[in-house]
């Protein structure tokens, strides 16, 4: 594969997949990174570390390192991060050696970092995710099921061969319903993620989950979702006296070791009546433009 040319994380992977000229599924990553000059894709054993990259000044070629034992699913979102940062040659180790990418780099999902070297691995994160989840084939996969359900974010992740969490918020980013989705352990928030045009979540990574929410309150059987159910807007949504939140629908995973997905849509119907409504629609609207 020839790569030239190609200055962004998204015409990078545009080009991969049009030299491929049609994307199987799961996607072949280990081939594509060998059809990229990466000599050797190989175990690491360092405590700390899910993965590395040797490569020299010029990127002629690598090899990549990868955590003895990890999953297959952590193992294809690592080869596709430590070939992100071989073939975004703006990516500089911090060592002569190369990049060593703690578990910490993995999680990382917020751009423009002030930190040169946390940014590049939001990158490499945003890079692997644009090849394991391409926007063609899940796009293509979401119009066969109509409405956001967990269910389907579990199909997604099996068939691409991608953890719950990766796959939720591509599904999320993805999804043309307004929804949100909330990973966290042990009754917090660890990460949230939504649309654009979802409003702000009046909840913070680290803070307890709302007491009233769905997540709070269930236990459904592990690895099966609920059903979804409908909440007030405020148990997760910031709100004043006097203005009205359009309802939601909440539903829970509850996985191993006191982790949970929440899964987080609306009322569509509701929404829309409220275009009717002046003042209520502003108000709305207000919160639909909170930031990330």
């Amino acid at each position: 594969m020839e790569l030239a040319d190609c200055g962004s994380l998204e015409k990078i992977a545009d080009e991969i997949f049009r030299q491929m000229s049609e994307i199987p599924t799961p996607v072949p990553i280990e081939d594509i990174a060998l059809a990229l000059d990466i000599a050797d894709i190989r175990g690491l054993e360092a405590d700390g570390f899910e993965g590395g990259l040797v490569t020299d000044a010029e990127r002629s070629s690598g090899a990549i390192l990868v955590k003895e034992g990890s999953s297959l699913e952590r193992r294809r979102f690592t080869v596709g991060h430590e070939l992100g940062h071989f073939l975004c040659t703006w990516h500089q180790p911090p060592a002569n050696d190369g990049f060593r990418c703690s578990t910490g780099d993995m999680r990382k999902t917020i751009t423009g970092q002030v930190d040169r070297l946390a940014d590049i691995e939001v990158q490499a994160n945003r890079f692997s995710v644009l090849l394991l989840l391409p926007a063609v084939a899940i796009s293509r996969d979401l119009k066969k099921k109509a409405g956001v359900d967990i269910e389907h974010i579990l199909y997604l992740a099996g068939r691409y061969q991608m953890s719950k969490e990766a796959t939720a918020r591509r599904y999320v980013e993805l999804r043309g319903e307004r929804c949100a989705a909330i990973v966290s352990h042990l009754g917090k928030v660890l990460r949230i993620y939504r649309q654009r045009d979802f409003p702000f979540i009046d909840v913070r990574s680290g803070e307890a989950i709302p007491r009233t929410a769905i997540t709070a309150r269930l236990n459904p059987p592990l690895g099966r979702p609920s059903d979804c159910e409908t909440v007030d807007g405020s148990t997760w949504l910031s709100t004043t006296i006097g203005t009205r939140l359009p309802s939601l629908y909440e539903q829970v995973l509850v996985q191993a070791n006191g982790y949970r997905l929440t899964l987080l849509s609306f009322d569509e119907d509701e929404v829309d009546e409220a275009a009717e409504d002046e003042e209520l629609r502003e108000s709305w609207a207000i919160r639909f433009k909170g930031k990330r």
